[in-house]
């Protein structure tokens, strides 16, 4: 069976700060996601939110396309 998961990780602040999403299929990155503060009005909830939402859809598209239900309802 395939194994999906996703991660949150704070991008450094030297960069700007925010966070990144890694989305990974069997342990091996499939798709990246960037969630700069700058794009929130430095506001480290929403940004860290919106990435939380994509995993979480990114997951779910992902059970749904191999299982053909979705994850959560």
């Amino acid at each position: 069976m395939t194994r999906y998961e996703f991660g949150i990780i704070p991008s450094p602040r030297k960069l700007g700060g925010g966070w990144n999403l890694r989305m990974t299929r069997d342990g091996q990155e499939v798709e990246i996601g960037v969630f700069p503060l700058a794009a929130f009005d430095g506001d480290e909830v929403a940004a860290y939110n919106a990435a939380q939402e994509k995993g979480v859809k990114w997951l779910d598209s992902r059970l749904q396309e191999e299982h053909g239900s979705p994850a959560s309802g």
